[in-house]
């Protein structure tokens, strides 16, 4: 069997459960975000002084539109997943502390951004949160796909998908 990214796992091994797979896929507009970030971001520095009011208004009104976005998705990180995975793995030490310390450093460099105006703090924000995603999909996630039972995987789909107020 070759070895690869999957480092030899069949795709049915590699796969990820529905709630994991909804987690991983949220990544994905947030990117989008964080690419935008940085472009303005890379325009403020180059900017005269006219254009980096205009920008940092911009800088901001976008920081503020992408954390409304991210909290949602990294509370249910912190509160469901990682609650679930800490009953395997412990919350003091290793992937879980390491998960919510990033989350925390990324939410103090959003928010040292926002209060200072200083774009260097939301390009560090960015680079955190790119990294850690990656570190998630490459191994929290598969980490949850084994730890988790069944039964450990609806819940958590249940307690993070999307709420459909039409089918109320």
């Amino acid at each position: 069997m070759p070895f690869g990214c999957s480092m030899g796992m069949t795709p049915e091994e590699n796969a990820l459960c529905a709630a994991l797979t909804q987690l991983k896929t949220e990544h994905g507009p947030l990117v989008e975000k964080m690419v935008e970030l940085q472009r303005l971001a890379t325009q403020f520095v180059a900017a005269d002084a006219i254009r980096k009011e205009e920008l940092l208004t911009e800088l901001q009104t976008n920081a503020n539109a992408f954390i409304a976005e991210l909290e949602p998705h990294s509370a249910k990180e912190e509160d469901v997943l990682f609650t679930m995975m800490a009953k395997y793995v412990g919350r003091e030490a290793g992937p879980i502390a390491v998960m919510e310390y990033e989350h925390e450093q990324a939410k103090r460099f959003l928010n040292r951004f926002l209060e200072d105006g200083f774009p260097d703090y939301l390009q560090s924000a960015v680079e955190v949160l790119l990294q850690h995603f990656q570190k998630e999909e490459q191994v929290l996630f598969p980490m949850a796909q084994k730890l988790l039972n069944e039964e450990e995987k609806q819940e958590l789909l249940e307690k993070i998908a999307p709420q459909h107020p039409e089918r109320l």
